[in-house]
């Protein structure tokens, strides 16, 4: 279970924890395997954009327990589409803006939810077209 596809490896959908006495989180925790399948859709279409660009993709956060997307930090609602894997907040490794990359990623993959930050964009598989700035 190393790999979701050719570039995206399975820990990257961890959830983080915060480790103790520090403000750092760490990816630890394995989603649930109810959500493996979830996961695995988020994942083919993150890819679309890897190929597309050709260039990496970081993800800062994907599945989500429900203490961590409780935290003030994650901006985490309780409906957060994170918490069953089926979203992902991707930030590119290259010169794009965040904008441009919403634009492609609407273009070319069947995410329908997105939100837009400075320096990430929300990406989810939720049926209505949904968009909105953090």
């Amino acid at each position: 279970k190393s790999d979701i596809t050719k570039n995206f490896k399975w820990y990257e959908a961890f959830s983080s924890v915060k480790l103790p006495n520090k403000r750092q989180y760490q990816k630890a925790i394995e989603p649930p395997e109810d959500y493996w399948e979830n996961i695995s859709r988020v994942a083919a279409e993150a890819q679309k954009l890897r190929d597309y660009f050709k260039a990496p993709i970081g993800v800062n956060s994907w599945y989500r327990t429900p203490e961590f997307n409780s935290l003030p930090s994650t901006g985490g609602k309780p409906n957060s589409q994170h918490l069953t894997g089926l979203a992902v907040d991707l930030h590119p490794l290259f010169f794009i803006s965040i904008k441009d990359f919403y634009r492609k990623a609407k273009e070319i993959t069947a995410f329908k939810g997105f939100g837009i930050g400075k320096t990430f964009l929300h990406c989810d598989l939720r049926e209505k077209e949904t968009l909105w700035y953090y």
